[in-house]
């Protein structure tokens, strides 16, 4: 499969996300699983062509911070400011805004995938054949089917 070069800051940004989201859903240990998925699945991570720097940055600064009664939070301004502070590296207005919001993400899909049927946000190509293909499109079809159906009455 060849990448291709994202055209913008929103595309850079979207695969970033999909980044963490997968991430967190692999890092997560699903209600009544004693592991993480990423040690019982041989699940991938979705590739990136740009922003890998960002993610070492989240990753470094922590993705997220402990709440009370065991939730996360998504670091804040000043976390990122005292990143930068500590390593004498000054981020731009948008790496900055966008580690944050990389953040909620990763802190958002810890609370989703902790239920054990929570989809993975990410499924490589090759993982998607053609039989899969199928049973989607008609999955998808036939709920068009009923919703249009349902507008009709």
């Amino acid at each position: 499969m060849s990448q291709t070069a994202p055209t913008s800051f929103a595309e850079t940004e979207a695969a970033l996300t999909l980044y963490v989201q997968q991430s967190a859903w692999l890092n997560t240990i699903p209600e009544k699983h004693k592991q993480p998925r990423r040690a019982t699945r041989g699940d991938q991570l979705p590739p990136l062509a740009f922003g890998l720097h960002l993610i070492e940055i989240l990753f470094e600064i922590g993705p997220v911070k402990p709440a009370g009664m065991g939730g996360t939070l998504a670091i804040d301004e000043q976390d990122v400011y005292a990143w930068q502070c500590n390593q004498d590296i000054a981020l731009s207005a948008w790496e900055a805004r966008t580690l944050r919001r990389l953040s909620r993400e990763y802190s958002y899909m810890l609370t989703q995938a902790s239920e054990p049927s929570c989809p993975a946000p990410y499924v490589p190509e090759e993982y998607i054949n053609a039989e899969r293909r199928k049973k989607i499109a008609d999955a998808m079809s036939g709920w068009a089917d009923k919703l249009n159906e349902q507008r009709k009455r």
